[in-house]
């Protein structure tokens, strides 16, 4: 806190060249036409305040009539010269700033901050220096912690305000967050093969994934309070409804630390085991399912079970009765079942008969079983794929007059929902729309989204995209995206890139190289 008193000031003439920067509180320099004539025609009325720095003289207070000065050529300019200290000087300019022109919350807020990391200010002595009241002080402080995009929304949008912003602060205490964390490392259960240095950095990791949770949350609150010119006690209704909610979500966070719990950073969540018994998920607790099972085109993963029964259409219905009907017990009432798949290209060769090719359309298979277990079918996707002579060099032109077989380069998505309605919470509803932009592309069901070119540790993979869509549009942030069949392990991938839990199950075990680098993959 400044004790001593100021020198008196020294009255000169200097040569703007000499003149360097400063310490300035304000992040923008705005000046208008009219300030730059005034400065033009009148020349500099009011003199700078400026100390002696290393043979020159820094600026400490009148940065805009020096920028003002410089833009029409002046080159000799008037000045206060006196000997400050630093503290001294940056107490000054925001003094002389605040007095000229309203500074946004977030520059009193760094400047604030500035003093007392720098100079070791309390929030008293800031009161008595004249900064306003140590709570309101406190207050602005805190805006420091809220993410960039809502910095610039309070910048630059006037329906988003200072006091809109003290309580979207209130969702991400970082203090907070690290103290619950670090209190709770002593009760996680290191895997055997964990070194000290890997379990530091699952903490981080664990840390930053619920910091970056919270403001995903303080951004769409923020945006949407300008969107809909919600007033502050309107938005304080909804982020003490949300509030409560994370406040829950940390409650069973630190539940499962206290529970021993091992975790795994990659390979948790992942079962190499039949789909067709689920049991380590609980009734009514998944989001979405989202899977591409068999659908008998010869791939290497059937080859063994097509060969071993006699009836292989039987093995195949009683794969997907078993599986679907176990993820009809763990989905949410009124949650979907994505169900990416194709039809059978030739259903004799499946049979083993000395037969003409012979296409079976795969609904006949799959309506049933489905509706069976208790599904509706509620809407059917068409995904258009690459022409299959873009990726496979053995597909070539022939010439078949009058007979021409058809190349598909598209599969379906079915979409089934289980009946019933899902319970939606207020962080759900903040993140159950799609972009419009989004909507307007997908919403009429045919989609091109190119394949996987590159099929080398799993011959039957799906793009990134697919899943991203499907798990944007059918479930919300926190759910539990299933893949019974997860194959190369894409579905889980991109759960956790859209910070959902990705939990799937794949019986063959060959895979669990191709899974673990899929999931290593994440950024």
């Amino acid at each position: 806190m400044i004790t001593t008193e100021l020198q008196s000031a020294e009255h000169k003439i200097i040569n703007i060249k000499e003149i360097v920067p400063g310490y300035n509180p304000r992040s923008s320099l705005d000046i208008d036409e009219d300030f730059i004539k005034s400065i033009k025609s009148l020349g500099i009325l009011e003199p700078l305040l400026v100390r002696p720095k290393e043979g020159k003289y820094e600026i400490i207070a009148g940065h805009r009539r020096l920028k003002a000065a410089e833009s029409v050529g002046i080159t000799e300019i008037p000045a206060l010269v006196r000997d400050l200290d630093d503290e001294q000087a940056e107490h000054i300019a925001y003094i002389d700033n605040k007095e000229r022109k309203d500074y946004t919350p977030i520059d009193e807020a760094c400047h604030f901050a500035y003093m007392k990391e720098k100079h070791g200010w309390s929030l008293r002595d800031m009161e008595k220096a004249g900064y306003g009241d140590h709570t309101i002080i406190r207050h602005k402080i805190g805006l420091l912690t809220l993410p960039e995009r809502v910095a610039e929304l309070l910048a630059r949008a006037n329906s988003l305000t200072e006091r809109h912003c003290r309580h979207i602060v209130q969702l991400c205490d970082r203090e907070k967050l690290t103290k619950i964390f670090a209190e709770n490392r002593d009760n996680f259960i290191v895997p055997e093969n964990w070194e000290s240095e890997e379990e530091q950095e699952y903490w981080r990791w664990r840390l930053n994934q619920e910091i970056k949770y919270r403001q995903d949350y303080q951004i769409k609150l923020a945006e949407q309070t300008v969107q809909n010119e919600w007033t502050a006690k309107s938005l304080e209704i909804r982020v003490r409804e949300l509030k409560e909610e994370l406040d829950e979500r940390m409650k069973k966070i630190k539940e499962e630390i206290e529970e021993g719990k091992k975790l795994n950073l990659i390979m948790d969540g992942i079962y190499f085991k039949s789909s067709a018994d689920m049991k380590e998920l609980q009734e009514n607790s998944v989001g979405v399912v989202i899977t591409s099972p068999p659908y008998l085109a010869n791939k290497e993963y059937e080859e063994e079970e097509v060969k071993n029964h006699e009836n292989p259409i039987e093995w195949y219905k009683d794969l997907l009765h078993k599986s679907f009907k176990e993820c009809y017990r763990a989905l949410m009432p009124g949650s979907y079942v994505c169900l990416n798949i194709n039809d059978i290209p030739n259903i004799n060769t499946v049979l083993e008969k000395d037969a003409p090719s012979e296409m079976q359309p795969i609904a006949e298979i799959v309506h049933p079983i489905m509706k069976e277990i208790g599904f509706r079918l509620k809407d059917i996707i068409t995904w258009k794929k690459d022409d299959p002579w873009r990726n496979n060099p053995h597909v070539k032109y022939e010439e078949q007059e009058g007979c021409y077989r058809i190349l598909p380069s598209r599969e379906y998505v079915f979409l089934y929902q289980k009946p019933g309605t899902r319970k939606i919470t207020p962080s759900q509803r903040i993140d159950s729309s799609i972009a419009k932009e989004e909507w307007a592309e997908w919403a009429s069901g045919l989609w091109n989204i190119p394949s996987v070119r590159k099929n080398d540790d799993h011959p039957a993979k799906y793009p990134d995209e697919l899943v991203r869509r499907l798990v944007k549009m059918y479930s919300f942030k926190g759910d539990i995206v299933l893949d019974p069949f997860l194959g190369s392990g894409t579905t889980v991938k991109v759960a956790r890139e859209l910070d959902r839990k990705g939990v799937g199950y794949e019986i063959n075990e060959k895979y669990k190289p191709a899974i673990h680098a899929v999931l290593s993959s994440e950024e």
